[in-house]
């Protein structure tokens, strides 16, 4: 798993700022939806 500084380093290269919080979120859900596709994979 990526740490949030990583996460942080790759979504604000754009020069858009988000708090420690903001980067959390996003990767948490970035995680699950990888997860989702994931099984959507082994199960076909």
């Amino acid at each position: 798993m990526l740490t949030v500084q990583e996460c942080k380093k790759i979504l604000e290269k754009d020069g858009t700022k988000y708090s420690d919080e903001e980067v959390e979120i996003l990767r948490d859900v970035l995680y699950k939806i990888a997860e989702i596709d994931i099984q959507q994979i082994n199960n076909n």
